[in-house]
């Protein structure tokens, strides 16, 4: 027998605020939500679990002072101007990155983090990303590789050379890191992994196209391949974040 699914008074406030926030036009009543005894700590972790804090601080920043808890808006705030001066750095890597693989001949197609974000939000702050994504062909990987080693990136974990041709026809990206640290990029040529009967090549299915991003357009994937993979993805970590 089919059980009703419950969420918490908490988790519902936080839907209501983003869906109005993407949706201005529906009735805004989260704020009635708000007088219902709204446990504001649990608020807080519950946004910040499933990566929706952002998006929560923009949707009830400019409601009435009197329903939000003043020291739940401080803290999204401080979470967002980091989060945002953050993901600025990052995608001035990933500009710098791709444009570093296209002067190589390599073609490079950026998805998830920064382009999502902006794709989704126009609002390169609002996603919570801790690396960078990047698709080149499978023909291309070793060339794509060895010109991060040139800049000083190491993989993650070391593959023995011999074998590295054997782990690109069974795996679909390496994990590399900067000098210093601070970038990490997966570096994919195929997007399913093993989470689907057939290889998914964006490029060969014409399932790309280019955005703005900091006054520079990149190629990305477009919505209906995002929307797959991110299905894809979300299974294989069993669907544990409301986060887009």
């Amino acid at each position: 027998m089919k059980k009703d699914v419950k969420i918490s008074p908490e988790l519902d406030y936080i839907l209501c605020s983003i869906n109005h926030y993407l949706n201005p036009d529906e009735p805004d009543n989260y704020r009635i939500k708000a007088s219902t005894g709204i446990d504001w700590v649990n608020v807080v972790r519950l946004s910040k679990m499933h990566g929706l804090t952002n998006l929560l601080y923009l949707s009830l920043k400019g409601i009435p002072e009197n329903t939000t808890d003043p020291d739940l808006l401080d803290q999204l705030k401080s979470f967002y101007v980091s989060n945002s001066k953050k993901n600025l750095y990052l995608t001035a890597r990933l500009i710098q990155i791709i444009s570093m693989l296209e002067q190589s001949g390599i073609s490079a197609i950026a998805f998830k983090g920064p382009s999502q974000s902006q794709a989704l939000y126009s609002d390169i702050g609002i996603r919570t990303f801790s690396d960078l994504d990047i698709f080149v062909d499978k023909n291309t990987v070793l060339n794509a590789l060895e010109l991060f080693k040139e800049q000083g990136y190491l993989l993650i974990h070391p593959i023995k050379q011999s074998i590295i041709k054997k782990y690109i026809n069974v795996e679909n990206f390496f994990a590399i890191q900067s000098p210093c640290g601070t970038v990490t990029i997966d570096l994919h040529w195929e997007l399913s992994g093993r989470y689907s009967l057939m290889p998914l090549y964006p490029q060969k299915l014409g399932s790309v196209h280019t955005i703005k991003l900091l006054n520079r357009r990149i190629t990305v994937l477009n919505n209906e391949m995002m929307l797959l993979y991110l299905c894809i993805h979300a299974t294989s970590h069993c669907w544990d974040k409301l986060e887009a």
